[in-house]
């Protein structure tokens, strides 16, 4: 049949009304919802979860995982009380301490500083904290960062951030009440953008799922959102995605269910599209609050490790969002203060040791700013990475290191705070994993379980069943086993 202008109307029309949402082929089975044995406690409900990425490859000797046996690998040792940590903070030099049984760094120090919470008590966020130690067998940031992002590997097509399973669960149980999750970019190298991309990946649950993706640091984006004259080409641009997405679709020789074939591409290009045509006005309402700090003049902006920069903007907004909105998940892509945390040979015109700590310093001292507020509120923190790093050389920048490295979750619902998982506490740089229970950790675990604290069943379709080959504990309580919630 000639394609005509005539048939072209008749299919805009046709889809007129769904020109935002990317078709699918089978409409997914609802989520199974979870809740520990005693309930959800004080405010009756699953956890919104912050989800904080240390894009890079952030070190853990000189923060969660201190190992003073390695003299300068552990990162802080080399860095001057005179000049370097004052400088970090603005005149204080943290402290290094025992939290659990263990030494913590300087840069995790913020971690143990007590906040009233105006009743008269005082707490830390380390009383409900946990951290985990996992490993992987990725060495190239191109796989790892989707692995940790996901917990799930490339190559299968269920492949999904939190944000979209969390906005899912939301929509099922309360009803469509807009934009649920976002991911702020804090960061502008290509490392950055493919972890914002893989953070927004929606697997199984649906286009329609898909967090947008904020870029900061730049006012042209939060002014465009208003799209003024834009949309009466909307109908035209859902046409054309959808003829994308059509050349995408593969049919098995052997018969089953066509799907879409994995296109990083037509991924990036949805996930923007969705975000014009679906979201704009409301994000527009949603960041206006923010503007300032998310979308400065990068002419006149000067980050500073303890005042301002763009994730610690991003992780105050966030905190901000997920207790006055009803946005249930926000991952922020942290980028570093003034470099990311890829400190390879030194490149940066500061020390590895100095990014590497300042990063980590800034980032939980913004959460520590905000400790009353995360744990009134039901949030729950995850800080993780694509791996960790070891200085293999003094003062030749670092490597990777996937063999032993931590993720940390902060939650109320964890009452019983320290480590989890086996590994070698006297040689940690090695990763000598010890025998025992939890023996190897994996990101699929931590994922499996923080998506318990947001209320959803991690063992089922369009989750992590597909996955526990990747897992430690397969098909367990990931929760109780790895954070202790009842």
């Amino acid at each position: 049949m000639k394609f005509s202008r005539r048939l072209m109307l008749q299919a805009l029309a046709a889809t007129a009304a769904g020109t935002a949402v990317s078709r699918s082929f089978a409409t997914p089975t609802p989520l199974t919802t979870w809740a520990p044995a005693s309930g959800w406690g004080t405010f009756g409900a699953p956890r919104r979860v912050l989800e904080i990425f240390l894009r890079g490859g952030a070190s853990q000797w000189g923060a969660f995982w201190y190992d003073a046996t390695l003299g300068a690998a552990t990162g802080d040792t080399t860095l001057s009380t005179v000049t370097d940590w004052p400088t970090i903070t603005n005149g204080i030099v943290p402290p290094s301490n025992f939290w659990q049984g263990y030494q913590l760094g300087r840069a995790a120090a913020p971690a143990l500083r007590y906040v009233s919470n105006g009743l008269g008590v005082n707490r830390f966020l380390g009383q409900h904290m946990r951290v985990i130690r996992v490993r992987h067998e990725l060495l190239p940031h191109e796989a790892a960062i989707p692995y940790t992002a996901t917990g799930t590997t490339l190559g299968r097509t269920h492949m999904s951030g939190l944000g979209a399973a969390i906005w899912r669960r939301a929509d099922e149980q309360e009803g469509p009440l807009g934009v649920r999750s976002l991911v702020f970019q804090s960061g502008s190298e290509s490392g950055d953008d493919l972890a914002a991309r893989y953070a927004a990946m929606c697997g199984n649950h649906g286009p329609e799922f898909i967090p947008p993706i904020i870029t900061l640091g730049d006012p042209a984006f939060y002014n465009a959102l208003p799209r003024t004259n834009l949309t009466t080409s909307d109908a035209l641009k859902g046409f054309y995605r959808d003829r994308y997405e059509d050349r995408l679709r593969f049919t098995p020789a052997g018969g089953g269910a066509p799907f879409v074939v994995r296109s990083d591409g037509f991924s990036a290009y949805n996930a923007s599209l969705n975000t014009a045509l679906n979201h704009h006005q409301a994000l527009h309402s949603l960041l206006a609050p923010y503007a300032a700090d998310l979308f400065p003049d990068p002419l006149t902006f000067v980050p500073d490790y303890h005042t301002q920069s763009l994730p610690r903007h991003a992780v105050e907004a966030a905190i901000s969002l997920l207790s006055t909105t009803d946005v249930r998940h926000v991952a922020v892509i942290d980028g570093g203060v003034e470099s990311h945390y890829d400190t390879h040979k030194g490149a940066a015109a500061r020390t590895p040791a100095f990014i590497q700590n300042g990063n980590i310093w800034s980032t939980l001292d913004a959460l520590a700013d905000n400790l009353n507020t995360i744990l009134d509120n039901g949030i729950a923190v995850l800080l993780h990475s694509e791996f960790g790093r070891i200085e293999e050389t003094a003062n030749d920048g670092t490597e990777h290191h996937m063999k032993g490295y931590v993720n940390a979750v902060i939650s109320d619902l964890i009452t019983s705070p320290g480590f989890t998982g086996d590994i070698d506490p006297v040689i940690p740089s090695r990763a000598t994993f010890a025998g025992g229970a939890l023996d190897g950790l994996s990101p699929t675990d931590t994922h499996a379980a923080v998506a318990q604290l947001a209320g959803i069943e991690p063992w089922q379709t369009d989750m992590f069943d597909d996955d526990q080959d990747l897992a430690s504990l397969p098909g367990a309580d990931e929760a109780y086993e790895l954070l202790g919630v009842l």
